[in-house]
């Protein structure tokens, strides 16, 4: 998962952890689609076939995480500015300014799922959700520094046992299906892992 390891005993707990995350939120996303157990099942041996033809060698240990978590593909702008990317796209602290525009998106028929509709529809409700609960932290979505796109985040977060449930949501429609959202997974990973120091 890391570039390098060696025999550091930190940063190989720090890649089982990130392993057990991305695995656990990846199925609770497909269970929140309404992806049968069945096909599950069947998506994780798609994954297999996918793993080992995009490797062109099943013994090759760089994967596709260790290479977008390389130091040099994210930008890590949080310390002076609060802010990391990755290309064009970056996350940041979710402000309350996004807030109405975050509600107009939920409103739109387009945008109703199992994940989606657990979110409050009013201004002042989204507002107390998002800032006023203790166990969750969402970030902004932006593409070039300043188009917000939608909000990624961690809901349940428990620091003592690292388990923390991921949401998000590319309010924009015409940005979806272009890697956006994967991208903000990863960079919502980096934050949690490497600026959090969760291991």
């Amino acid at each position: 998962m890391y570039a390098d390891n060696g025999n550091d005993p930190i940063k190989k707990r720090q890649q089982e952890q990130m392993l057990k995350f991305v695995t656990q939120s990846f199925y609770r996303e497909l269970v929140n689609y309404g992806v049968d157990i069945n096909d599950i099942v069947r998506v994780t041996n798609n994954l297999l076939d996918h793993a080992i033809n995009d490797s062109g060698n099943p013994d090759d240990t760089k994967t596709y995480y260790d290479r977008i978590l390389k130091a040099k593909q994210i930008v890590d702008l949080w310390e002076k500015e609060k802010r990391i990317m990755i290309g064009d796209v970056g996350i940041a602290p979710l402000e309350p300014i996004y807030i109405p525009k975050i509600c107009d998106w939920l409103k739109l028929p387009n945008n109703h799922s199992n994940f989606i509709d657990l979110f409050p529809r009013g201004v002042d409700e989204l507002h107390s959700y998002f800032f006023e609960k203790p166990d969750l932290t969402y970030f902004s979505i932006f593409y070039q520094k300043e188009k917000f796109l939608g909000f990624i985040g961690g809901e349940n977060v428990d620091e003592r046992s690292r388990k923390v449930e991921m949401k998000k949501f590319v309010g924009d429609a015409n940005y979806r299906n272009k890697g956006i959202g994967k991208r903000a997974t990863l960079l919502f990973l980096y934050h949690f892992f490497r600026i959090k120091k969760i291991q």
